[in-house]
């Protein structure tokens, strides 16, 4: 993944690529532990470090090495969407509990008192 960081970038600037694409990993790896909370938190985060990554434009000499770590991310993020689409119906049926089990709590709470 370094090699995706260009050594004429700032050091600032080589800090934050890295970091955006450990970032996609370790979004892809949620998504295939079936761990779709932390997967969308770590994807919030991620928007907010890309929207900072692209506030900057990028210099003529880190171009090439922008695209590359553009393409990585591209690709990251299609294996994450194929692995939402092949288990959108567990993520349906999962968010259907939680909120069955919010109701049935607060069904209960105000039978209690």
């Amino acid at each position: 993944m370094s090699g995706l960081v260009s050594p004429l970038m700032s050091p600032a600037r080589q800090r934050a690529a890295l970091e955006l694409l450990e970032l996609s990993e370790s979004i892809r790896e949620s998504c295939e532990l079936g761990a779709w909370k932390d997967a969308l938190e770590q994807q919030r985060n991620r928007r907010v470090l890309l929207d900072d990554f692209f506030a900057s434009p990028c210099a003529e000499s880190e171009a090439s090495s922008v695209a590359a770590m553009i393409e990585s991310l591209l690709e990251t993020d299609n294996l994450v969407s194929a692995l939402l689409y092949k288990h959108r119906g567990e993520i349906l049926a999962s968010a259907h509990n939680e909120r069955r089990a919010a109701g049935n709590v607060n069904h209960y709470l105000e039978n209690a008192s």
